[in-house]
C-alpha cells in the first residue's frame, strides 16, 4: 500500500504548530510521546490535531509503538518518469517486507524537502529513503534524520552516517562516449542540469573526462545546463543550432543528454528542423524510461537496475535497525548501455 504525503490536501506538522502556537519540535515531542506533561500546551496541540484531522490512523498507530511499519520515500519529482519508476519499485520492495510506503515529493525545493522530512518524522516512520534534491542545501534536512535509518538513492549529500545506493556514473558515461567514439563521432555536445545535485555534477565531469580520453572535441558553448526537462532539451538544442549557424559551422556529431526527458526535447527540435537522427546527428539519453523506448527514433540510453536499487535500499533500512552490527554502505551498481536507433 502507498500513501501520498504531498500535503496538497492533508494538514502538516507545521499547520498543527501554527494552530497551537508552539514550535514544530514541541508538536513532534508531544505526538511521539516524548513530552508527557499534560498541560495547556499539550492540550492545545491535541486540540489542533483533532480540528485539523492531522495524520489520521498514522497518529494512533505510531503513538502505540516506538515506530510504525511505514517507510517514508522522498523524490524530487513524481512527474519525472525515472523517479516514478523508482517509486513504483520501492513500493514493491517495501510491500514485500510487510511494510507500507509513504510517498512525498520535494518538487526540487530544499525548504519543502525539509518540511517533508519533519512530517515523516512526526509520523514515526521506521526509516526514510530519499533522493536529495540539492547536493548542498539538502544536507541540513537529511541530518535531521538521526534516530531512524536514512538511505540516499541516486543523488546524495555528503553524510558519514547514511547509506547510499545508485549507479556508477563514471562507468555509465564511459559506456556512452565509448559507443559514440566507435560510431566515428568527432565532436560532442552535452545538455544537462544545473550543478546542484550529485548526479548532474558527476555526469558532466565524467562526460568531459571521457571525451578528453578519446580526443573528442567539446566546445564550451556546447555544454549547456539548466534542468531535466523536455523544454530545456528543446531550448538547448536551439541554442546549439543557432550558434552553429551564426558561425557557419556544422552541428556537433552527437548530443549527449543527462536524462531521457532532455533527449526527447532534443529529438523534437531536430525533427522540426528536418535533421535526421542518427544520420545527421546522434542523440543519447540517460535513465531508460518508457518514453525513450517509444520515441521516434527510439533512444539509445543508460539503464539503471531500478528494481535492484529499490530492494537494496529497503534491505539497508532493515539493516540499520541494528546499527552496532554494521557500517554504512556506498553501493554503486553497474549501469547498462541500451543501444537503439538514435545512436
Amino acid at each position: 500500500m502507498m500513501t501520498d504525503c504531498s500535503g496538497e490536501n492533508a494538514p502538516s506538522l507545521i499547520d498543527v504548530a501554527k494552530r497551537s502556537h508552539v514550535s514544530t519540535a514541541t508538536v513532534s515531542r508531544i505526538l511521539s510521546g516524548k513530552r508527557t506533561k499534560n498541560d495547556a500546551t499539550q492540550q492545545a496541540v491535541r486540540k489542533a490535531v483533532n480540528e485539523l484531522h492531522y495524520r489520521g490512523n498514522f497518529a494512533a498507530r505510531a503513538l502505540r509503538r516506538d515506530r510504525s511499519d511505514t517507510i517514508g520515500v522522498i523524490v524530487p519529482q513524481i512527474s519525472n518518469p525515472f523517479f516514478a519508476s523508482l517509486a513504483e519499485e520501492l513500493e514493491h520492495a517495501i510491500n514485500a517486507s510487510n511494510q507500507e510506503m509513504l510517498l512525498c515529493a520535494s518538487h526540487m525545493d530544499p525548504k519543502l524537502e525539509r518540511e517533508r522530512i519533519v512530517s515523516l518524522l512526526a509520523r514515526n516512520v521506521s526509516g526514510i529513503i530519499i533522493v536529495p534534491c540539492d547536493e548542498k542545501q539538502s544536507l541540513e534536512a537529511c541530518q535531521m534524520v538521526s534516530q531512524i535509518p536514512l538511505v540516499q538513492v541516486d543523488q546524495r549529500v555528503d553524510m558519514e552516517d547514511s547509506d547510499w545506493i545508485g549507479i556508477d556514473d563514471t562507468k555509465a558515461m564511459k559506456l556512452i562516449v565509448n559507443h559514440l567514439a566507435e560510431q566515428g563521432v568527432n565532436t560532442l555536445a552535452f545538455i544537462g542540469s544545473s550543478i546542484n545535485n550529485s548526479s548532474a555534477h558527476n555526469r558532466l565531469n565524467n562526460f568531459n573526462e571521457q571525451a578528453l580520453s578519446h580526443g573528442l572535441s567539446v566546445r564550451p558553448e556546447w555544454q549547456l545546463l539548466n534542468d531535466y526537462s523536455v523544454d530545456w532539451g528543446r531550448e538547448a538544442t536551439k541554442q546549439i543550432f543557432e550558434s552553429s549557424r551564426a558561425r557557419n559551422e556544422s552541428m556537433p556529431d552527437a548530443i549527449v543528454c543527462a536524462n531521457d526527458l532532455i533527449a526527447l526535447g532534443v529529438l523534437d527540435f531536430l525533427r522540426a528542423k528536418r535533421l535526421s537522427v542518427p544520420n545527421d546527428i546522434m542523440v543519447t539519453g540517460f535513465d531508460d524510461t518508457l518514453y525513450g523506448r517509444l520515441s521516434e527514433p527510439s533512444l539509445t540510453t543508460i539503464a539503471h537496475p531500478v528494481a535492484r536499487i529499490a530492494e537494496e535500499a529497503v534491505r539497508l533500512i532493515a539493516l540499520s535497525h541494528n546499527p552496532s552490527a554494521r557500517t554504512y554502505s556506498q553501493i554503486a551498481l553497474m549501469p547498462k548501455l541500451i543501444v537503439r536507433e538514435s545512436a
